[in-house]
C-alpha cells in the first residue's frame, strides 16, 4: 500500500489514546484530533475525523466528543472495513496517476522529438501532427478517470454493506443521527462565540476611541445632545 496523508502521519502531535491491531499484523494509531495543527480545516468543511498512512501503519484522527459519541464507528471491526476500503481506493488512484502520468510522458517525448526533427529538416512539420498527440493523451486521461468511477463506487458499496452487516439498520440509522446532532450542537456552541466576539471589539473600538481623544467624544455627545434638543423644539411648534 502507497502512502495517504503522510505529512499529517508523521507530523502527529499527541500519544494515541487507543491502538488496534489489525489481522494483518498493522496497528491503527487512534489520536486526539482537538490538539492536532489541521483540526480546525478539518472542522471548517463538517469533518471530525481523518486517516492517515506510512504505507503500513494508520492514525485515525478523531475529535475527542466525536469518538464518543459514534464510538461504533471506530470499533476495529469497522475500522477493519474502512482499511480495506482505503486501500482499494488508493490502489485505483496510483493505477490512474502512473497511466497519465505515462502517457503525459510520451507525449511530451513525442513533441520533443518532433520538434528537433522540424528544426533540422528544411520542410516544416504540420501542426496536426503536434496537436493530435496531445488531444488523444487529454482524452485517454479523462477515459481512465471516468473508468475509475465504476471500481471506486463499487468499493464504496462493499463497504457499506459490511457496515451494515455490522451494525444493521437500526446501528445505521442510529450513527447517521447522532452524526448530525453532533454536527448542529458542535456549530450551534461555536457561532455564539463568534458573535460575542464581534460584540466585544465593537465595545473596544468605542472604549479605544473615548480614552484616545476624550475631547473628540465629548464632542460627539454635545452634537447627539444638541441634535435631540433641535428635535424636541420642532416637535413643540408643531403642537402649538
Amino acid at each position: 500500500m502507497s502512502k495517504y496523508n503522510y505529512k499529517m502521519f508523521k507530523n502527529v502531535k499527541t500519544e494515541p489514546i487507543c491502538v488496534q491491531v489489525l489481522p494483518d499484523g498493522n496497528n491503527i494509531y487512534i489520536h486526539e484530533f482537538n490538539e492536532e495543527a489541521s483540526y480546525n480545516t478539518y472542522t471548517a468543511r463538517g469533518m471530525f475525523y481523518s486517516w492517515a498512512s506510512d504505507g503500513k501503519d494508520y492514525r485515525l484522527f478523531v475529535d475527542k466528543d466525536y469518538y464518543v459519541a459514534l464510538a461504533d464507528l471506530f470499533t476495529l471491526e469497522a475500522n477493519i472495513s474502512f482499511t480495506d476500503h482505503l486501500k482499494r481506493l488508493i490502489k485505483y488512484n496510483l493505477i490512474n496517476k502512473i497511466v497519465t502520468y505515462s502517457m503525459f510522458g510520451l507525449v511530451f517525448v513525442y513533441l520533443i522529438v518532433m520538434f528537433i526533427i522540424n528544426s533540422s529538416t528544411s520542410n516544416s512539420i504540420q501542426s496536426n501532427y503536434l496537436l493530435f498527440p496531445v488531444i488523444g493523451c487529454l482524452v485517454v486521461s479523462l477515459g481512465m478517470s471516468f473508468a475509475f468511477r465504476t471500481p471506486q463506487k463499487k468499493s464504496l458499496d462493499k463497504y457499506r454493506k459490511e457496515m451494515q452487516d455490522l451494525l444493521g439498520s437500526d446501528g445505521i440509522n442510529n450513527l447517521m443521527n447522532c452524526q448530525t446532532e453532533f454536527s448542529k450542537a458542535y456549530y450551534d456552541k461555536a457561532h455564539p462565540a463568534v458573535i460575542e466576539e464581534e460584540i466585544v471589539e465593537n465595545d473596544i473600538v468605542d472604549i479605544e476611541k473615548t480614552e484616545s481623544n476624550p475631547e473628540e467624544a465629548s464632542l460627539d455627545e454635545k452634537e447627539n445632545k444638541d441634535a435631540n434638543e433641535e428635535k424636541n423644539t420642532e416637535e413643540e411648534d408643531e403642537i402649538k
